[in-house]
């Protein structure tokens, strides 16, 4: 609630949804899709592709062999819901972890 004093047109939630049961996880989500349709940039933090799936335009991926960087459309499955998002940002994860473990390897 303090972040939104001030109106700001950037806001930045880290691990926002950490701790919040399912119900108080949707009411954050729609907030964050309200402030996105206001205009204002949202930088979002998680670990959990459940959240974010149904509101991201860009997701970046830290760490491994460097930033990769994709867009929403390249994770929207057949029907585009929300799980089907998730799940294939999670193997494209997958992935990732895994060539960068192999380039370790080799070293």
């Amino acid at each position: 609630a303090c972040a939104l004093l001030g109106d700001p047109a950037n806001i930045l939630f880290d691990e926002p949804c950490a701790g919040l049961d399912i119900l108080y996880q949707q009411e954050l989500i729609s907030l964050i899709v309200s402030l996105k349709e206001q205009g204002r940039t949202v930088l979002y933090v998680s670990h959990d592709p459940q959240e974010y799936g149904s509101f991201f335009d860009r997701l970046i991926f830290l760490g491994g062999p460097g930033p990769q960087v994709f867009e929403a459309g390249e994770f929207t499955g057949q029907t585009g819901a929300v799980h089907e998002t998730a799940m294939n940002i999670t193997e494209v994860y997958r992935r990732l972890c895994a060539e960068a473990a192999r380039k370790e390897t080799e070293e």
